[in-house]
């Protein structure tokens, strides 16, 4: 990831659970939103069911740092976990292109490239800050 070596063990589709303690990593590279005022004559299949998907893999990076695994979200999965009123307030390193995207009763932009937002949840810029924000971690 952005030259850094990674080894994804397990994903919010797989069975089971990560092991005991490993950091969850959402790289927030690319983010779909339906857009019904767009200009194109139809959104593409795939949109009927990215709300879902997103839904469902938000769920689980909250329910792992429940268990106790800390969870470095990136960019625009920093910036889907900072609309989320339980972190009023906190502040989230998130792609600079979010600067205007927490509504009120949210978290809230950092311009920090990485950030220990919460306990058990680092948050970063982009891929490029990834190594900033996984020294954030605990040993």
């Amino acid at each position: 990831m952005n030259g850094l070596e990674l080894e994804a063990t397990h994903g919010y589709g797989d069975a089971g659970s990560p092991a005991p303690g490993a950091p969850i990593i959402a790289p927030g590279f690319f983010w779909p939103q339906k857009n019904s005022a767009a200009r194109q004559a139809s959104q593409p299949e795939w949109i009927e069911t990215r709300e879902a998907a997103d839904s469902a893999r938000e769920a689980w990076l909250l329910a792992q740092r429940t268990a106790g695994h800390p969870v470095v979200a990136v960019g625009l999965d920093s910036l889907r976990l900072g609309k989320r009123a339980e972190f009023t307030g906190l502040k989230f390193a998130t792609t600079e292109q979010a600067v205007w995207s927490f509504p009120k009763g949210a978290g809230a932009y950092a311009k920090e490239p990485a950030l220990l937002t919460a306990p058990g949840l680092v948050t970063a810029r982009g891929p490029a800050d990834l190594p900033s924000a996984l020294a954030l971690l605990p040993p």
